[in-house]
């Protein structure tokens, strides 16, 4: 039952993630309700070699939250993006924050050939089925978070998101 659920969730993902990510069809979504927000940030999530990470240790800073896959295109099309905008704007107190719709060693094995700037972790079952209550009600990927210093959320979307954009989205809040 438990691989079905997921199988159906990863194929209306990637189904959604097609179609979103090619930017003709920008999502954005209405601000996710404030305990939803609460609810992920209580989250601890494992990075693909197990160790857990809170959210809550990115406290006080700007935190992108983006829900991905390695089989997501528009997903890998925006993580370098992701990571140049990391190492550019962490200094200011902006953390960018993976969390993979995937298995471990999938994860694992993008990071070894595609590495990022900053941390990669896998969706539990509470954090996916947090998504429709952040406001993704579709399922699609990437979908993307950006809470301001406070942990309230500023901007969501579903579907990829540029540097230049993103950008624009961040700098105000720095």
């Amino acid at each position: 039952m438990r691989l079905a659920l997921a199988i159906g969730l990863a194929a209306t993902a990637f189904a959604a993630g097609l179609y979103f990510g090619r930017g003709e069809h920008p999502a954005f979504t209405p601000e996710p309700p404030a305990e939803a927000v609460r609810q992920l940030l209580q989250l601890q999530l494992p990075t693909a070699d197990g160790k857990p990470q809170a959210l809550a240790q990115w406290s006080g800073q700007v935190r992108v939250i983006n829900y991905w896959a390695t089989w997501c295109p528009p997903c890998r099309e925006e993580m370098p993006e992701f990571s140049r905008l990391q190492q550019e704007l962490g200094s200011k107190g902006v953390q960018f924050i993976g969390i993979a719709l995937d298995s471990a060693d999938s994860v694992q094995e993008f990071a070894a050939k595609q590495p990022t700037a900053y941390p990669l972790l896998i969706a539990t079952p509470e954090a996916v089925g947090n998504l429709k209550n952040l406001g993704n009600s579709r399922g699609g990927l990437p979908f993307t978070l950006v809470l301001d210093r406070q942990g309230q959320a500023r901007h969501v979307r579903l579907g990829g998101l540029n540097g230049a954009e993103l950008a624009a989205i961040l700098q105000p809040l720095l």
